[in-house]
Formats: structure tokens, C-alpha cells, sequence
């Protein structure tokens, strides 16, 4: 969408039923929305915080605890579909974040980093407004306004006139209003769709989890507590050290500090998988990577072991192996990785 010009306004994709309506146009969002600073005073409310690209949440939860302490009071309060501008850059959103709060219960955030604004009337979707604000329109529009390292205590310097003159596009005309909730409509619809998607994952990998804990033989047994039927009657398990079924390639492994590696497309791994993209590489087979140390060992992380392919470079925080049947290198990756393993 160009916002050049209001009459160069036009999306690539239009809605059928609004294909004949007006063009799009633009309005400052100070023209959409006031500024709110009314302060918390002696209302009960949710004190939040924010995390970027997620959305407002209660200090309770983010934090595990209220920090809100003696400003409490002077915290800006939020009713229902109020915005709060969070002024704190991050990498996503390096301008700062800007949150719709959609809870019953009256909330507030922190007057020093925040600026809160509310929709004046019905003529604009908040829902809609929240979409252009997730793909970060006020950023590409204050950056302009930040000069480098203007920062004050702790947040970025931004002047609350510079947010309110936001150009917002809009679809044009009386069916302004609707087209804007068709299209936040759509846009919720794919936003749940990857939420159910993303359930169905977490419990797939919950039970894959669940299945190579009984897959294997536990600590102390012989056979596993799960067996396909054509070998429940094969017998005990035996142990094989793992220098009899894999080569171990660790006298090849040659580190290169960030400040000498020079940039290209190889991958360079370490213990926890990809750290850079580097020039040249030492491997160029199929391995099996098992974490030597770092966050994946402290932090119980997966994987533990990883597989590489082609061209790769790999430092000494990562021990590699390699196996002459590609089966039996699954195999491994898979039982260094169950839950028993780490637990």
C-alpha cells in the first residue's frame, strides 16, 4: 500500500463487496484519537507491563510479582480498546510498541515509558488500527523523529504530537467502518487458525515426548516399555559404547572467534546449533553434533544432538560424529535427546 499520496491509496487486494467504494485516503491519528492521561488516583486497577509483539499483560504475570510500588498512583489508567505506546525500543520494534488492551477491568501502565491514547468515536475499528500497528506502521513513521541515543530515563524520546500526526490509511466513504472490521475480521480468523495449529503442535510434540521416554529402556532395564508387536519377543536389549557404532571427527572441530570470521554462507555451529555464516568450511558429510556444554546442557534445551549436512563449519563446543548407517545415526540423535537422558 502506497502512502504517498491519498490518491495513490489502493491495496493490492480488495474485498469484493468494496471494490466499488471510494478510494482509500489518510487521517493523522490525532484526528482519529486523544491523547489519555488520566492517572490511576485511588481506582483498583491491573497494573501492566508489555512484551513486544505479544501484547499487554499483568506485572503479576510477567513479572511474578506487583513492581508497580509508591507510583502506583500516578500509573496511567486504561479502559477497554485504550492504546498504550510503550516507548521502549526492542529489536522487533526498535521505535516502540504499541498495544491495544482489550480486558473488562480497569488497567494502567507506567506514565514514564507509556503513552495512552483513545479512539474518539465509532467511525474507526480499533481492531483494525491494532493490525497497522502489529506491522509496525508508527515505527516506519517515528524513526524519522529519533535521533540516535536520544533516550530518557530509559525510554525513547518521542513527542506526543510527532505519534499523533501518524498518517493512518483508511478505506474511503460510508462503508469506511465496515471494511475495516472485514479486514481485522480476516486477519483474526488466520491469527486463530495458527493459534489452534500451534496447540496441535505443542501437543503432538508432548506426546512424542511422552513416547521416547517409553520407547527406550529406562535406567536399570533391559527392554522398553513400549515395543512394536513383530519384536515384542526379540529379546533384551544390550549396550554398545558409542565410539563402537560412530567415528568421533572432534580432531577436525577448528574455532574461529567472532572478530576472524569472515562472512559467507557455510553455516558455523556450536553448541546449541547455528551461531553465524561464515567462508569455507572443514565438513562436507553428514554428521551428528552433540552439545559439549552451553545453554543447551544448563538449561536442559533441545536438542541435545543435532544432525549436519554438506558443507558446515563446527567450533569445539560441539562434539561430532559420524556413523555409517544413517539409521543408527537417527537413532542416537533420538535417544540422546529423550527426557530420561537430561532428566
Amino acid at each position: 500500500m502506497k502512502l504517498a499520496t491519498k490518491t495513490e491509496l489502493k491495496p493490492k487486494l480488495r474485498f469484493p463487496k468494496f471494490r466499488g467504494a471510494p478510494a482509500w485516503t489518510t487521517e493523522k491519528l490525532g484526528a482519529l484519537a486523544s491523547l489519555s492521561t488520566e492517572k490511576v488516583g485511588d481506582n483498583k486497577c491491573i497494573p501492566m507491563s508489555i512484551t513486544s509483539g505479544v501484547g499487554l499483560v499483568s506485572q503479576q504475570e510477567k513479572f511474578g510479582r506487583i513492581i508497580a510500588g509508591t507510583s502506583y498512583k500516578n500509573y496511567l489508567l486504561l479502559q477497554k480498546n485504550d492504546f498504550a505506546y510503550n516507548k521502549s525500543a526492542t529489536k522487533a520494534y526498535p521505535e516502540g510498541f504499541i498495544a491495544l488492551y482489550s480486558g473488562e477491568e480497569l488497567a494502567a501502565v507506567p506514565n514514564s515509558i507509556f503513552t495512552c491514547f483513545r479512539i474518539k468515536d465509532d467511525s474507526t475499528a480499533h481492531q483494525y488500527l491494532n493490525y497497522l500497528f502489529l506491522g509496525n506502521l508508527h515505527g516506519q513513521w517515528l524513526k524519522k523523529f529519533i535521533e540516535v541515543g536520544a533516550r530518557a530515563h530509559g525510554s525513547l524520546s518521542i513527542d506526543d504530537d510527532d505519534l499523533m500526526a501518524l498518517p493512518i490509511p483508511l478505506p474511503g466513504g460510508a462503508s469506511s467502518r465496515a471494511e475495516q472490521k472485514k479486514i481485522a475480521g480476516c486477519l483474526t480468523s488466520l491469527d486463530e487458525l495458527i493459534a489452534a495449529h500451534g496447540q496441535k503442535l505443542d501437543a503432538l510434540k508432548t506426546h512424542k515426548t511422552g513416547l521416547m521416554q517409553q520407547l527406550f529402556p529406562r535406567a536399570g532395564e533391559t527392554v522398553p516399555r513400549l515395543r512394536f508387536p513383530e519384536f515384542q519377543e526379540a529379546g533384551n536389549w544390550s549396550i554398545e559404547k558409542l565410539g563402537k557404532v560412530a567415528e568421533n571427527l572432534d580432531n577436525r572441530r577448528v574455532p574461529i572467534t567472532s572478530s576472524d570470521r569472515e562472512a559467507g554462507d557455510v553455516p558455523y555451529y556450536g553448541a546449541s546449533g547455528v551461531v553465524d555464516y561464515v567462508n569455507g568450511f572443514i565438513f562436507d558429510e553428514d554428521l551428528l553434533c552433540v552439545s559439549e556444554d552451553g545453554a543447551n546442557l544448563v538449561a536442559r534445551t533441545y536438542p541435545i544432538a543435532f544432525p549436519i549436512s554438506g558443507r558446515t563449519w563446527v567450533n569445539n563446543h560441539a562434539h561430532v560424529l559420524q556413523f555409517e548407517n544413517a539409521c543408527t545415526q537417527k537413532f542416537v540423535e533420538v535417544y540422546l535427546n529423550s527426557h530420561w537422558w537430561t532428566g
